[in-house]
C-alpha cells in the first residue's frame, strides 16, 4: 500500500489539474514455457497472484525509509486510487522536450535511464537527444539559470568533466512543492549566463560532444527538489508526451517489476511486441530493462524500475524474464502513461 501513496504522490507531482488515473483490474503475470521447447503457447501455465500477496509483497518494500531521499511535495494525497490496478495516468506533464519538434526530439532507447547499455557505462542519470552538432538546445520550462559554463573545475556528478559544457536552469513551478532543475550536458557552446530568466523554448545553447560523450548529442537531467546528481528522476516521466508527425500523439509505459518476496527486481529483461487487431505480434518490438542501479527506483515518488516512452497506442504483450518467461497483454493510451504492477511468484 505504500507504493500506491507514491503513485499518488507521483500523480500529484506531474500536475494538480490531472485527471485521476482509470483503475483496470489487476491481471498477474503468467509463466510461458520458453519457445526453444516448441511447445504451444496455449500450454501455458496460468499463476494466480492474490490480493494478499500483493499486499504482502509492498509490505516488504521499506517504502517509508527510502522516501527520506526524496522531498514530498504533496503528502496528503489519496492512498487508495490505484490499489492494485493498473492506471492510465492522463497527466499534464511540465516539460516541453528539451530539443525542437523539426530535429531529433525523441528519448534514445539504447542508453535510458537507468541503464549501462549492456554494461558498459555507469547507470544513466538522464536520458539522450541524439543530434547533430549545432543543433538548437532549448529550455523545458521557465527558469533561472543557475549553472552556465563548464564541469572542469567544479563537479556536478560524480566525477569532473562528465557534462564537459553544461547549463542547469531552476525552476518555480506552479503546484510544485519543491524547485526542480534540469541539466544540458555536452554542449558544444552555451548562449546564456548565471542569473539569466529564461522562458520555455528559448535556446540555451547547442549540441555538441564535450565532456564524456561518444558523439553528438545533448544529455538532459530532471533533479528533484536539490541540485544534486544523487536526486534524478526519470525524465521520461517528466517531459512532455510525443507527438508525430502526422499529429499521433504517443504514450509511456512505467511499472515496478517485484517479487512476491518483496525483493525489487534489478536488471531484469523486458520486451514489448505490438499487435495487430487480431491479437498478433505486427512486427513492432521494443528492448529494454528495469533499472540497473539499485538506488535508482527509490529516488522516483513513483518508485517506478521501468519506463519506456514514446510508444504509439494501441495493445502489446510484455514479457518479463526472471528467471523463467512471464507475459502479459498491456494497452498504451495516447498522452497517457501506462503504470503496470508486476508481480513474479
Amino acid at each position: 500500500m505504500k507504493l500506491l501513496l507514491s503513485l499518488i504522490l507521483l500523480v500529484g507531482l506531474v500536475g494538480c489539474n490531472s485527471i485521476p488515473p482509470t483503475e483496470v483490474a489487476y491481471e498477474p503475470m503468467r509463466f510461458i514455457t520458453p519457445k526453444k521447447t516448441v511447445q504451444p503457447e496455449s500450454t501455458a501455465t496460468p499463476v494466480s497472484v492474490s490480493t494478499p500477496a500483493i499486499e504482502l509483497a509492498l509490505e516488504l518494500i521499506n517504502f517509508e525509509a527510502i522516501s527520506t531521499a526524496i522531498p514530498n511535495p504533496f503528502p496528503n494525497q489519496n492512498p487508495y486510487l490505484c490499489r492494485n490496478a493498473d492506471c492510465y495516468l492522463d497527466l499534464s506533464l511540465p516539460l516541453q522536450r528539451p530539443i525542437g519538434l523539426d530535429d531529433r526530439h525523441w528519448i534514445d532507447v539504447g542508453y535510458p535511464y537507468g541503464s549501462t547499455a549492456g554494461n558498459k557505462y555507469a547507470p544513466h542519470h538522464g536520458v539522450e537527444f541524439y543530434n547533430p552538432t549545432g543543433t538548437s538546445v532549448l529550455a523545458a520550462a521557465d527558469g533561472l539559470v543557475i549553472v552556465a559554463g563548464t564541469d572542469y573545475d567544479e563537479s556536478y556528478s560524480d566525477a569532473l568533466a562528465f557534462y564537459g559544457n553544461l547549463v542547469i536552469i531552476e525552476h518555480d513551478i506552479e503546484g510544485f512543492g519543491v524547485p526542480i532543475y534540469t541539466l544540458y550536458g555536452h554542449l558544444l557552446d552555451i548562449s546564456v549566463a548565471v542569473g539569466d530568466s529564461v522562458n520555455a523554448g528559448d535556446q540555451i545553447g547547442t549540441v555538441g560532444m564535450t565532456g564524456w560523450a561518444i558523439g553528438p548529442h545533448l544529455h538532459f537531467e530532471v533533479r528533484l527538489g536539490e541540485n544534486s546528481y544523487y536526486k534524478t528522476d526519470n525524465p521520461a516521466l517528466w517531459l512532455s508526451q510525443r507527438v508525430t508527425q502526422d499529429g499521433k500523439t504517443l504514450g509511456s509505459l512505467a511499472g515496478l517489476v517485484i517479487r512476491q518476496s518483496g525483493v525489487v527486481e534489478i536488471a531484469k529483461s523486458l520486451t514489448l511486441e505490438a499487435l495487430d487487431k487480431n491479437g498478433e505480434v505486427n512486427g513492432e518490438k521494443y528492448f529494454f530493462r528495469t533499472y540497473e542501479d539499485p538506488q535508482l527506483y527509490v529516488n522516483a515518488l513513483l518508485h517506478e524500475n521501468f519506463v519506456h516512452a514514446d510508444l504509439p497506442a494501441g495493445d502489446y504483450r510484455l514479457t518479463v524474464v526472471a528467471g523463467k518467461l512471464f507475459e502479459r497483454i498491456v494497452t498504451i493510451e495516447p498522452g497517457k502513461i501506462t503504470y503496470v504492477f508486476i508481480i513474479i511468484p
